[in-house]
């Protein structure tokens, strides 16, 4: 049997924004997918709201309240959720040793071949967004510098230390085979490890699954292989977007959907441009003037 390709995302909250930003991005990914439509890796959906996905030939997962709630550690790192969310997901389809898996966050979207993805995930290497910092390098101010120079004792008995290499990558994109998906579970151990240390990052979702992958396997970036919407001026505008493009083709079939999706250009206009500089620097002076207040 050929190795199995699935396409997967994570998503939890009530925002419609990451609904239908997940949505746009199926529909980009297989819109730019070069090969017959069996070709197509299947599409998976972990979702908290999963009404979101009925219109579509997808195979959908609900997230429960329990879920939830277990995954967040009682709503204390809702991040974590992505990675209990995968390693579920791993379990559920199931994930074999040969097949892979590809994660990609719902503000992503495509416009050259999409097929690089899984053609670049092996049982040598992994990808990841792309790498962001070496944690030796951030100062000892940072959330990370508790971390450093220690011995922390994991979960199961082993020892983690942080190493000259150990860098972390952005998670906006995760690939793996099924043989790496016990990574989840390292990063996991980390996770929690060092959320007992008393690091409070936001980001130790990330750091902890790169340097879990890194231990088995190399790890390449994807970034140059597609767009985002990621910050606030155009991810506002990315959110009038989505809303006009599923307006609009409301009513359109699936195979249509994917040639409609390929037209869509997420680029701002200038007006919108100018409205998120001066929103940012109204901002920044809200915030100088808040500070100085007696």
């Amino acid at each position: 049997m050929s190795a199995k390709k699935y396409l997967t995302f994570v998503i939890y909250g009530n925002d419609k924004t990451y609904y239908q930003g997940a949505k746009f991005c199926i529909l980009s990914f297989l819109a730019n997918w070069q090969g017959s439509v069996d070709s197509r890796p299947e599409v998976v959906v972990l979702a908290e709201e999963t009404e979101h996905f009925s219109d579509l030939p997808i195979r959908l997962f609900a997230i429960s309240p329990e879920q939830k709630s277990e995954w967040s550690l009682n709503n204390t790192y809702h991040f974590r959720i992505k990675n209990r969310g995968l390693k579920y997901l791993c379990e559920q389809l199931p994930l074999n040793k040969e097949d892979q898996l590809l994660f990609l966050d719902t503000d992503t979207y495509f416009t050259q071949p999409t097929n690089i993805y899984f053609d670049s995930i092996s049982s040598q290497q992994s990808l990841m967004f792309f790498p962001e910092v070496n944690i030796n390098s951030l100062p000892d101010t940072n959330e990370y510098a508790v971390i450093r120079n220690k011995d922390i004792v994991l979960q199961d008995g082993s020892t983690y230390r942080v190493n000259p290499e150990s860098t972390m990558w952005a998670s906006a994109v995760i690939g793996i085979t099924g043989g790496q998906a016990d990574a989840f579970d390292y990063a996991d151990q980390l996770i929690q490890a060092l959320r007992k240390e008393g690091c409070t990052a936001h980001t130790l979702e990330q750091f902890a699954l790169s340097e879990a992958l890194t231990r088995v396997v190399s790890l390449a970036p994807a970034k140059s292989w597609l767009n985002h919407y990621s910050t606030s001026g155009r991810k506002n505008w990315g959110r009038k977007v989505l809303e006009q493009f599923f307006t609009d083709h409301r009513e359109r079939k699936f195979e249509d959907l994917l040639k409609q999706a390929k037209s869509v250009s997420f680029t701002r206009p200038l007006s919108e441009v100018i409205r998120g500089h001066i929103y940012k620097k109204s901002k920044k002076i809200k915030e100088m003037f808040s500070r100085n207040k007696p």
